[in-house]
C-alpha cells in the first residue's frame, strides 16, 4: 500500500466490499508523519483498485496509533493518539467515495484532559459510531456519536484495563469487549448495548498470569464469539475461547496453535483477527 513509520501505526478495515487504511506516512523530509488514508478494492488476482490517491487526514506532525471503522452509511472514522503528549481524537469523514473531507464538528477531542493513547472505533445501527478509549490502569471508556453534533454521554466499565489490550466487535447495536485486567492479568469480557448507553456486568474467560497477553475478539457469520490470546499458560501456543450464541455460554479454553514447534511466536503483544 504504502510505507508507514511502525506497525502500530497503520490501521485497517474491511466493509464487505473495500478495505479502507488509516496510517502514519513519513514522507521526506523525515519526521512529519502525516496521518492518512486510502481506500482500496482488492481483486481476485490480489491486486488493488484504488477509489482515489493517498488522503491527508492531518499533515502536521505528531498523531499516531490510528484506529478506523466505517459506519453502515459508508463514511471512515478514524481515532488516533495527540503524540507524545497523549489525548485522543475522533474524526470523520464527510465523503464516502474514498477521498477524505474531515467533517463539520470534527476531530473530536474524546478523553478531554486526560491523555489517554487508545481508542476504537465500532459501527452500530443506523450510522450510529461507538467509540472505546482508555489507557494503562485506567477505566474503558465509550461515547457514541450518533449523528451530526450528537455524542452520547461518556460511559464506563468496571475494572481497569492494561495498556492497550483492548479489543471490540460490533453486533448490531451491542459492542462485544475483551481486554486485560491490570490488577489481576485476567481476560475479561464485557458487552456495551447502545440502547441503555451502559456495560454490562463482567465476566473473566481465563486468569491469566501474563502482563502481555493481549486478547483479541471477533464474531462469525452466526454471532458465536471467539477470544484470541497467546503465551499463556504456556509460551509460543494461541488459545482461543469460544461462546456459543445457541447455548448461551462460553466454552473451555482450546489449546489452537503450538509454535514452539516451529519458530515460535515473534516477540509482539498483539493479534489481530
Amino acid at each position: 500500500i504504502t510505507d508507514s513509520d511502525d506497525a502500530g501505526h497503520f490501521a485497517l478495515y474491511f466493509d464487505d466490499t473495500y478495505f479502507h487504511c488509516a496510517y502514519n506516512y513519513d514522507p521526506i523530509p523525515p519526521g512529519n508523519h502525516q496521518l492518512c488514508y486510502r481506500r482500496g478494492l482488492p481483486n481476485a488476482d490480489g491486486s488493488v483498485t484504488w477509489s482515489a490517491a493517498q488522503q491527508t487526514i492531518v499533515s502536521t506532525a505528531g498523531y499516531m496509533y490510528p484506529n478506523i471503522a466505517v459506519n453502515s452509511n459508508g463514511y471512515p472514522f478514524v481515532t488516533y493518539t495527540v503524540g507524545v503528549a497523549g489525548g485522543l481524537l475522533c474524526t470523520k469523514s464527510s465523503t464516502d467515495d474514498g477521498t477524505w473531507a474531515t467533517d463539520a464538528g470534527f476531530p473530536y477531542t474524546l478523553d478531554g484532559a486526560n491523555n489517554y493513547t487508545y481508542a476504537i472505533p465500532v459501527p452500530l445501527m443506523a450510522g450510529r459510531m461507538f467509540v472505546g478509549y482508555g489507557d494503562t490502569n485506567e477505566l474503558i471508556r465509550s461515547q457514541v456519536w450518533q449523528s451530526a453534533g450528537v455524542w452520547a454521554a461518556e460511559k464506563t466499565n468496571t475494572n481497569d484495563m492494561l495498556g492497550s489490550y483492548f479489543s471490540a466487535v460490533g453486533q448490531d447495536d451491542d459492542v462485544h469487549i475483551t481486554f486485560l485486567d491490570q490488577d489481576t492479568d485476567e481476560i475479561r469480557y464485557v458487552q456495551y448495548n447502545y440502547a441503555t448507553n451502559s456495560f454490562s456486568a463482567e465476566t473473566v474467560l481465563y486468569a491469566g498470569s501474563d502482563h502481555s497477553i493481549g486478547p483479541v475478539i471477533t464474531r462469525d457469520l452466526l454471532d458465536n464469539l471467539y477470544v484470541f490470546w497467546y503465551n499463556d499458560p504456556v509460551a509460543d501456543h494461541i488459545y482461543y475461547m469460544k461462546y456459543d450464541v445457541f447455548a448461551g455460554t462460553w466454552g473451555t479454553m482450546v489449546d489452537w496453535v503450538n509454535e514452539a514447534v516451529l519458530e515460535g511466536l515473534p516477540a509482539s503483544s498483539y493479534l489481530a483477527c
